[in-house]
């Protein structure tokens, strides 16, 4: 998210997601923006989480406090 409030895809998804795994994640929050990325990631490491988007920083925030 950048100091504006608009929301930035992330860049390194499959890397990103395989420290969440190795870290014990379970859900995982990710940018709508980033959902062109997941075809990046290998299947057996997406099947581990329970993943969210978010369209805004009031949406994360929204999904963060109510989907934990």
């Amino acid at each position: 998210m950048t100091i504006g409030g608009s929301i930035n895809a992330v860049d390194n998804l499959a890397d990103l997601l395989q420290v969440c795994l190795d870290g014990g994640a379970k859900k995982v929050l990710i940018p709508s923006a980033s959902t062109a990325r997941l075809g990046s990631v290998p299947p057996e490491v997406l099947s581990k989480f329970q993943l969210s988007f978010y369209d805004d920083p009031i949406d994360a925030v929204q999904k963060a406090l109510f989907f934990m």
